[in-house]
């Protein structure tokens, strides 16, 4: 018999851009009290939204191990969903394809999943679209429609509805306002 060795390497935690979002958003309204009182509270009050996204722990929620809630589902299935969501956001993904990833029936499933997730598994799925849509307007200057289709949404126009249905405001609104690698740098104005 030939042992097998087994890796402990633990993964780097991913960061966290909401919290990145939140120091750049509170940076820009530090710069604009004396300037833009008004630019500074939107910041501000983008800045207060993501509160909720943070996770207060020393854990980052990518790497936090799922918990079995009583009539959810199983750890394993948890993972496994999270993974081909993830892996999937460009395509179309169907409940009954999830529920067949994780071994159950597809009514079984949409009820296991809602009390795991806290959400039907369309509303999920399209909350990782909006996240990583955030993402990609952070660290890219790509246009807004090269963002939907990357993010799996049909056009510009089904993106900036699905966007402001989960964020209360447009997307180059979010853009413009948490200082993502798209926005035009504003001319300074000199003070005499």
């Amino acid at each position: 018999m030939q042992a097998q060795t087994v890796s402990t390497r633990v993964p780097e935690p991913a960061p966290d851009p909401a919290r990145d979002q939140i120091r750049l958003l509170l940076m820009q309204a530090r710069h604009a009290l004396a300037t833009d009182p008004a630019d500074a509270e939107r910041c501000i009050a983008v800045a207060v939204r993501l509160l909720p996204q943070i996770e207060i722990g020393s854990e980052p929620k990518a790497f936090a191990a799922p918990v079995m809630q009583r009539g959810g589902l199983a750890p394993w299935q948890v993972l496994r969903i999270k993974a081909m969501v993830e892996a999937r956001l460009t395509e179309r993904i169907s409940s009954a394809e999830m529920a067949a990833a994780a071994r159950l029936s597809p009514s079984h499933f949409s009820r296991a999943f809602r009390i795991s997730f806290g959400d039907a598994p369309k509303a999920y799925v399209n909350r990782r679209r909006i996240a990583r849509s955030k993402t990609m307007m952070l660290d890219g200057s790509d246009s807004l429609a090269a963002i939907a289709l990357a993010c799996g949404l049909s056009d510009q126009a089904h993106f900036c509805r699905m966007f402001r249905r989960f964020e209360g405001m447009s997307p180059s609104v979010w853009r413009r306002l948490s200082g993502g690698a798209g926005q035009i740098e504003r001319p300074a104005v000199a003070v005499g």
